[in-house]
Parts: C-alpha cells; sequence; structure tokens
C-alpha cells in the first residue's frame, strides 16, 4: 500500500516509477478516503511499462451509510 496522497498525484510521481517495475491499482470507485480519480491517474500515467488499473463499483459501508440516511 503507498502512502502520499497529493505527492503521488503528480509527473514527477509517475515519472519515478521504475519501468521495470509492475504496477497493479485496484481502486474502489466509491472511496472517501482516497481520490478515485488520483488513484486512476497515477496507474494509466506512471512509469511502469507492466501494469494494470481496475477500479471497481462496490457498494462500501460508507456509500451504504450516507444511502441509509438520504445523503
Amino acid at each position: 500500500m503507498l502512502n502520499g496522497g497529493n505527492t503521488l498525484d503528480s509527473k514527477a510521481a509517475w515519472d519515478a516509477w521504475p519501468e521495470q517495475l509492475p504496477l497493479l491499482v485496484w481502486h474502489g470507485s466509491e472511496d472517501p478516503m482516497c481520490d478515485p480519480a488520483a488513484a486512476k491517474r497515477f496507474g494509466e500515467n506512471a512509469a511502469a511499462k507492466d501494469k494494470q488499473v481496475e477500479m471497481f463499483e462496490v457498494s462500501t459501508p460508507w456509500k451504504i451509510a450516507r444511502e441509509s440516511i438520504g445523503l
């Protein structure tokens, strides 16, 4: 798992990923803590030659809680 937030959502971070190091990004599309769009951008733009980016539609506890109170 990576930490870094905004620092990972930059060209410098994308270019710093070693080309020969495979990258797998699996991310829930309803994640309220870590921006799914940023995770997708990182996966798509990282320099890795062997990479896979998957965004999953999942019901998270946060989504269920929001729906239960009408948000």
